[in-house]
C-alpha cells in the first residue's frame, strides 16, 4: 500500500511532505536534495504508521492518486506543491515466517561479519537491511558503509597473510608448510579481487 503524498519546497532548498490520507502526518528535510528528502518522508511515515499501530487506531485506507488529486482541499494545495509522490506503508514487525533465500558465498561472509560487528543474527541483519532499503536510507551512504566494511575486511586479510608468510619464513619452513602458507595467501587475495 502507498500513499500520495504532496511536496513543497521551502527557501532554504528542503522539502516538506503530506499525507492528506493519514491525519498529522508531516514530514520536512532541511537542506537537502529531494532523493535523501524521500528518504526522510518515508522513515516519519514507517514511524507515524508504527506510532498508530501502538495506540491502536486503525490505519487510514489509501486512496487511488487519481482520487486524492481530485479531492477539492487537495486541490488547492496542488497549486504550490513541486510535486507528488507515492509513499510506501510499512507497517512495523509483524509475526516471524522462516524464509529461503540464495546469494553468493562473498556477500554471505558480508552478512555474517557485519551482522557479527553489530552484534546481530544473520536474519535481523538481513531484515534491518531490507527494511532501510525499502524506506530509502541514503543510498550514497549505504555504499560507503559497505566499502568501510570491504577495507576493513581486506586488512585483516593482508594481515593474516602478513602473518602467514611471517610464519614461513621465521620457522626455516619445510617445503609443505610453505607450499601451504603461500596456497591460503592466494586463495585470500583470489577471494579479494572476486568481491571488487
Amino acid at each position: 500500500m502507498h500513499y500520495l503524498a504532496l511536496v513543497f519546497g521551502d527557501d532554504d532548498g528542503g522539502y516538506g511532505f503530506t499525507v492528506r490520507d493519514i491525519p498529522g502526518f508531516a514530514a520536512h528535510a532541511e537542506n537537502a536534495g529531494l532523493d535523501e528528502a524521500l528518504g526522510v518522508a518515508r522513515r516519519v511515515l514507517a514511524d507515524h504508521i508504527a506510532a498508530m499501530v501502538d495506540a491502536d487506531l486503525p490505519l487510514p485506507e489509501a486512496r487511488a492518486p487519481e482520487a486524492v488529486i481530485a479531492d477539492p482541499e487537495v486541490q488547492e494545495d496542488l497549486g504550490g506543491a513541486v510535486a507528488t509522490v507515492l509513499l510506501p506503508a510499512i507497517l512495523p514487525a509483524g509475526r516471524t515466517l522462516r524464509v529461503n533465500i540464495t546469494m553468493d558465498e562473498h556477500t554471505l561472509s558480508l552478512v555474517d561479519y557485519t551482522a557479527g560487528e553489530r552484534k546481530l543474527t544473520r536474519s535481523a541483519f538481513v531484515a534491518e537491511a531490507c527494511r532501510r532499503f525499502a524506506v530509502g536510507e541514503n543510498r550514497a551512504a549505504v555504499a560507503r558503509k559497505a566499502d568501510d566494511v570491504m577495507r576493513n575486511v581486506e586488512a585483516r586479510m593482508e594481515k593474516t597473510a602478513r602473518r602467514i608468510e611471517e610464519m614461513l619464513h621465521g620457522a626455516a619452513g619445510t617445503s609443505e608448510a610453505e607450499r601451504r602458507g603461500r596456497n591460503i595467501f592466494a586463495h585470500g587475495r583470489e577471494a579479494r579481487n572476486r568481491t571488487r
